[in-house]
C-alpha cells in the first residue's frame, strides 16, 4: 500500500508538472506566433519588391 500511494503522489505530480509546462509552451507559442507575424509584416513589402525585380532582369535576360 505505501508503494501505491507514493506511485499516486509521483502521478499526481508530474500532471501537475505537465499542465504547467503546457501552459508555458502555450504561451511561447502565441509569443512567437505573434513576433513572426510583425516580422513578415516589416518585410514582406520589401520581398514583393525584390520579387518583381528578379522576375523583370529574368524576363529581360530570356528577351536578350
Amino acid at each position: 500500500n505505501t508503494k501505491f500511494g507514493a506511485y499516486l503522489d509521483r502521478v499526481k505530480f508530474l500532471e501537475t508538472q505537465n499542465r504547467k509546462l503546457q501552459a508555458q509552451l502555450d504561451d511561447l507559442k502565441q509569443k512567437w506566433g505573434f513576433d513572426s507575424g510583425k516580422v513578415k509584416d516589416q518585410y514582406d513589402q520589401a520581398l514583393v519588391s525584390l520579387r518583381k525585380q528578379i522576375d523583370d532582369v529574368t524576363r529581360d535576360k530570356a528577351l536578350a
